[in-house]
């Protein structure tokens, strides 16, 4: 089986989003954002997505872009960015950072946990094909 080469936990932002979108998507939050007004994700990509000619970016800026751009910007500490069911929006409160953080590694876990689920499954599979294969009684199962 051949197996993917792993990637880097953040890819390298590209110049337009070094350039352009970071600074806009920092600025975004800080200004349009609060506790009781954070902003969904959909709605931040399609208002970005609605101004792309304006902003002056050229490649497509959905929910992945937004996820890089999101991540950089917590990994990096550029911006206390909180995230709730209701939205992102900056927080200065360390409880709801720390919640925010929970919330991450608890998703990681519930998304690690799937994928050992995952390569079980297929461990089962070769073997199960290996006993089909390996048939005592000399039977071909094509």
């Amino acid at each position: 089986m051949k197996t993917k080469k792993t990637q880097p936990l953040l890819k390298p932002l590209t110049d337009e989003e070094r350039v352009i979108l970071l600074p806009l998507l920092m600025k975004f939050f800080n200004e349009k954002t609060s506790k009781s007004f954070p902003v969904i994700g959909k709605e931040i990509i399609r208002r970005f997505n609605d101004k792309k000619d304006q902003i002056g970016f050229k490649a497509a800026f959905n929910n992945s872009r937004f996820m890089k751009l999101t991540n950089y910007i917590r990994a990096q500490k550029l911006l206390k960015l909180a995230s709730c069911s209701k939205g992102y929006y900056v927080s200065y409160e360390a409880d709801v950072l720390e919640e925010c953080a929970l919330s991450l590694e608890n998703r990681c876990e519930s998304i690690l946990a799937a994928a050992r689920g995952l390569r079980d499954m297929a461990a089962e599979i070769r073997h199960e094909a290996s006993m089909i294969e390996s048939c005592p009684l000399g039977f071909t199962w094509d």
